[in-house]
């Protein structure tokens, strides 16, 4: 059994711990780490014999660990990930992998020279419903791929002060929502190369420009582009104008279309839809807590041979480039 530790208890780092104790026969959560005793009181209550630490360094020498997952502010995830990673500790870390693209080669750096294994949390990844979809584009389904269209319009928006700052969060909704999208379709479609040509970043309504607030972030952003041949439209918000939030990847392709949606607004009912001309077969539905599935995954990484982790680094420097073509 694999023996976890916690780096961040908050909403996320609370919500991976009630899963890992689900998951007895796979994983043993035993300590965690937050600076803030509100955090572990309220972790507490999900499990209470947890050793408790207010320093992540302390945890990471003192407790007895198999592995790590960190549920922290984006700016914490250099250091503290590289920290696990260098004592050996396999790593589940939050998405984004980091602040920026300089970061998440470092980061990437670290696991590759401690031959430590490092797994995003992409959850999407780790769908059913994305599954499906990979298992059609394998079959051909899709053919040769023609365009990309990538919509996540959250209704709602982080309460937590730090999303609203690019020296904590790296972005906006970029940063928080962009990279699921972005890291879907490049995994469905097994990574081609990847090309942004366009970005459109906008604050309450008017262009983000460094020159007003050089912290600020963006609530809406549309980035155009190329995966492979594929002509790339992407956009993504938060508080957006609609009755329902709406998470939806359509891979248009020359032997069909491809659709992974969300459902009703949910943020954790999906589906995966096979479409050709007048016609439309539903591949799979499913109702998930994303965070099983993603602990699954990790635990496979455990035994498996360590995976290529020059992947993570894509999303990182593509948002960089969104950052510069916007003039930020």
């Amino acid at each position: 059994m694999t023996r976890l530790g916690f780096i961040g208890v908050g909403h996320l780092g609370q919500a991976l711990l009630l899963a890992a104790t689900a998951l007895g026969s796979d994983f043993q959560p035993v300590a965690m780490a937050d600076p803030l005793p509100a955090g572990l009181d309220a972790a507490a209550l999900l499990a209470p014999d947890l050793q408790r630490y207010t320093s992540y360094e302390a945890m990471l020498d003192e407790a007895v660990l198999d592995a790590v997952v960190i549920s922290t502010p984006t700016y914490l995830h250099l250091p503290q990930a590289s920290a696990a990673l260098e004592r050996g500790l396999p790593t589940l870390l939050q998405k984004p992998v980091a602040l920026n693209g300089a970061e998440a080669d470092a980061l990437l750096a670290v696991a590759a020279q401690h031959e430590s294994r490092l797994l995003v949390d992409y959850s999407y990844r780790y769908t059913t419903s994305a599954a499906a979809i990979r298992a059609a584009i394998a079959g051909g389904a899709l053919g040769r791929p023609l365009a990309v269209e990538a919509r996540f319009h959250n209704i709602w928006g982080p309460g937590q002060g730090w999303f609203f700052r690019r020296s904590t969060a790296g972005g906006g909704a970029l940063l928080d929502l962009g990279v699921h999208l972005l890291d879907l379709a490049l995994w469905l479609l097994d990574f081609p190369p990847a090309v942004l040509s366009a970005a459109h970043l906008t604050r309450n309504g008017r262009p983000l420009r460094a020159a007003d607030d050089p912290d600020a972030v963006e609530d809406f952003a549309v980035l155009t582009g190329t995966l492979g041949d594929a002509p790339l439209d992407c956009a993504v918000s938060w508080q957006a104008q609609l009755a329902h939030s709406e998470i939806r990847l359509t891979l248009y392709g020359s032997a069909g279309t491809l659709i992974w949606r969300n459902r009703a607004g949910s943020f954790f009912d999906f589906e995966a839809i096979e479409a050709h001309n007048n016609d439309e077969r539903l591949l799979t539905q499913e109702t998930t807590d994303l965070r099983t599935a993603t602990l699954r995954a990790f635990h496979a990484t455990l035994s498996a041979p360590p995976p290529d982790l020059a992947p993570y680094a894509i999303v990182p420097h593509l948002l960089d480039t969104a950052f510069r073509l916007a003039g930020l």
